[in-house]
């Protein structure tokens, strides 16, 4: 799963469409944050919200 992430985002990074600051180590760390984060209870009412945040984080778009 990490070296597919990986590549998906070396892909997507000579695509122009990934931040080109991140590697394959940032990604897994932060998807993987993410979902312990979303599976809080005191998180759950923003979890769409972080999701959403994260995907702009990753396209580079703030």
């Amino acid at each position: 799963m990490h070296s597919a992430g990986a590549g998906l985002l070396i892909r997507a990074q000579s695509e122009g469409t990934a931040r080109p600051d991140m590697n394959g180590d940032d990604l897994f760390r932060s998807i993987t944050a993410l979902g312990w984060a979303v599976d809080q209870p005191s998180f759950a009412p923003r979890a769409d919200h972080l999701e959403g945040r994260q995907g702009r984080g990753v396209a580079g778009a703030f």
